[in-house]
Order: structure tokens, then sequence, then C-alpha cells
């Protein structure tokens, strides 16, 4: 395996204050039959110092600087045309690998009898305060089908894919405002039907900066509509629309006028949207209801039914998350968390809702919508306490 050249690309615009790091850790992988290309897309601030300093200190790695800002994508795509390896990976200059990164995936993508074309794996993304572990589960090549359709799982830095195919899908596309690596990915596997899989475990650190483009909201909007207008024929517009209304925030005004724009000719459809994001208003609501309540109340008041207990945590999104950092301060016991989506979650082991649940007091359901429906399926295979949160928010003197 040795004798597999990997080809790594590294886009970077102003990043001098940064890019040490992910040039370190390519130097410190523990493969090292590698190049690295670097694209820098036009700094204005020291970047082109830095890099100059390791182009001195290892002979593989390759600088090419542009005069003009082209972005991103056309520097990945650029710099892909330069490759040597049979392999192409990509990196950001605000990422770092984690060492073994690369040994990994190779060993997978070289076995004959699994048929990949490219490895991906979970991502540590570092934003201010939060941790978060992206995706939250390593999917199979089927699951990966048709999650694609849905939301993105496959960020560029994770990736370490066959040269070939790359090129026979046509590189990243340029003029994406964002997602290019959901836009690229979905195109290899949905729309080529290459196979793709994940190491279920993380080999990266995304560091979000403060000019993060993966910050901003209107980018995010224009970057949804994009795919939906490229790959109409392949999505669902209305569930894509909902995951775009609930994560632009701030930006609803700009959304609707965006989706007015790319639906005029098409009323029924337009009808169909406003009617869930009417729904998914008020669900946004009452989740911004509940975080306030939550807030203010008492802690100790709120959890002490469930003090000195042994307790799973169903749901083990943004509320789950929220009631493990609370609970692991006080003296109750977490045993493990239930959830079908997700197959890891700090330190504790994640059981799907159809297993049993014979070794803990109380299960809190960590989720709004459906809670009550939740409870009563639960009720008739466990018999302790099934505990709402919103219960514990209620509960008084």
């Amino acid at each position: 395996m040795n004798d597999k050249l990997v080809s790594i690309v590294m886009p970077t615009y102003n990043r001098g204050n940064v890019i040490h790091k992910a040039i370190n850790s390519v130097i410190n992988q523990s493969y090292s039959n590698w190049e690295l290309i670097i694209i820098d897309d036009g700094s204005t601030d020291n970047t082109k110092e830095v890099v100059r300093y390791y182009l001195e200190k290892d002979l593989r790695i390759k600088f090419v600087s542009n005069s003009l800002n082209k972005g991103a994508n056309a520097c990945r795509n650029q710099g892909a045309t330069l490759a040597n390896g049979k392999y192409l990976a990509f990196i950001d200059s605000d990422n770092q690998w984690y060492k073994d990164k690369l040994i990994k995936q190779l060993e997978i993508i070289e076995d004959s009898s699994l048929n990949i074309d490219f490895v991906y794996s979970k991502e540590e993304v570092i934003d201010e305060k939060f941790v978060t572990i992206v995706p939250r589960r390593a999917y199979s090549m089927e699951e990966l089908r048709k999650v694609l359709p849905l939301k993105n799982v496959v960020d560029t830095s994770t990736v370490l894919m066959k040269k070939a195919i790359f090129f026979s899908v046509g590189g990243f596309d340029e003029n994406m405002p964002r997602f290019q690596d959901w836009e690229l990915f979905f195109r290899i596997v949905v729309v080529y039907g290459y196979n793709g899989i994940c190491v279920n475990e993380v080999l990266n650190k995304n560091i979000l900066q403060s000019d993060s483009i993966s910050k901003s909201n209107k980018k995010l909007v224009d970057g949804i509509l994009s795919m939906i207008k490229k790959h109409k024929a392949y999505l669902n517009d209305i569930n894509l629309i909902s995951f775009l209304f609930s994560s632009a925030n701030n930006e609803v005004s700009y959304t609707i006028q965006k989706i007015k724009e790319l639906y005029e000719d098409d009323p029924s459809v337009m009808e169909r949207i406003m009617e869930k994001l009417i729904f998914m208003k008020q669900n946004v609501q009452k989740q911004y209801d509940f975080l306030y309540q939550w807030q203010l109340k008492d802690k100790n008041l709120m959890y002490k039914n469930i003090e000195n207990k042994k307790i799973a945590i169903y749901g083990l999104g943004r509320f789950g998350e929220l009631l493990y950092r609370d609970l692991r301060k006080r003296p109750v016991k977490i045993m493990y968390g239930i959830d079908k989506e997700v197959d890891g979650f700090h330190n504790l082991t994640v059981k799907t809702p159809d297993k049993s649940f014979t070794d803990v007091d109380a299960i809190v359901i960590a989720v709004i919508n459906g809670a009550t429906e939740i409870k009563n399926m639960l009720s008739t295979k466990f018999n302790g306490e099934v505990i709402l949160i919103e219960d514990l928010i209620k509960q008084k003197e």
C-alpha cells in the first residue's frame, strides 16, 4: 500500500493564523506517501509567507498562488488537475487531521472486496463554545443513498477518494454558493451511483472561523436552493425547504423571497411550502419558548425527582445535549442514550428504540414533537418511569 500516492489539495485564503496547524497535521500523518498541493486564492495576509516556510522544509509540498480570488471550489478543482496520485483528498486550511486519517481510509478503499470509491469519516466541529461530532452516525452505502437527498453528511476534509471518480463526475461545481461537498457527493452517490462508506471514528477537526462561509445564513439559503434547482428530479423540495427554514434562523424574509422567485411558475408547490412554513414557524416558536423556560428554571427543583436514579435519555439532539450537560453535574447516573439516528454520544452507549430497557429507573424523553406518542410506545415495553422533559420544567415545589 505504501506505493499508493495520495494527492492532498488545500485551498486557502487569509488563513495565516491557522494554516500551519493544517499543514502540520498532514506532515504528521502516519502514512507518508503523499503530496500536498496548496492553492492560495489571493490572500492579503501572511498566508504565503507561512506556506513558503514549509516549502523549504518538505519537498512533498507544492504551492500555487492565484493573483485573483476564484473561490474555494475553483481552487479545489485547480489543485486536483495538478494531482499525481491515484487517490485524492482535500483539507481546508482551518482543519486538522488526526494522524492516522490517511492510513485508516487507505486500508478500506484498497480492499477490493468492498468495491468502495470514496471513504469519509466523522469529524469534530468546533464552533465557539460547542463541540459537535458529525455525522451523528456512520451510514452504510445503502443508507447514504437515502440520506444524501435529505441532508449533507459528508464533509470535504474528511474524504479520501479515487481521483478518476472525481474527474468522471466533473469535480466541484464552482457556481455553488455553499454546500459544495454535499452537491459533489450527492452527484457521486445518487446521480452516478458510485459507492462511499464512513469510517466510524473521528479523523478530522473542523474549527469554524469567525468569517467562515459555514456560518452565513444567506449563503445557506442560496446553497439549498441551488441544490434544488440543479437536482430537482432527485430531491423532495418540501423536505429540503423544511430543512432550510429550520436552519436559516433570522433570514426568514430572505428565504421566502428566494423561494417565491424559484416557484413563481408553480403555485401548487408554493402553496404546500407555505403550509409547511406556517407549521414550522409555530414549532420553532414552541422550541424557543421551551428553551427560555429551561434557562429560567431552578435546576435543583427541575431535577429533584430523578436525582440518585439510573436514567436513560431518549433523543440525543439539541434537548438531549442540554439535558446531558445538566445531569452530568448532578447526582444522577446516565446509563445510556436512546436514538435511532445516532451511534455515538459523548462516552455513552447508544441504544435504538427497539431494544429493551430493563436496567434503568427512568427514561427521560428529550424531544418536543411527538413526545406523547414516544411515551406511549415506551410505556408498553418499559415498567419504570417515562418522563417528558416538559414535565421536568413544569416541576413544582
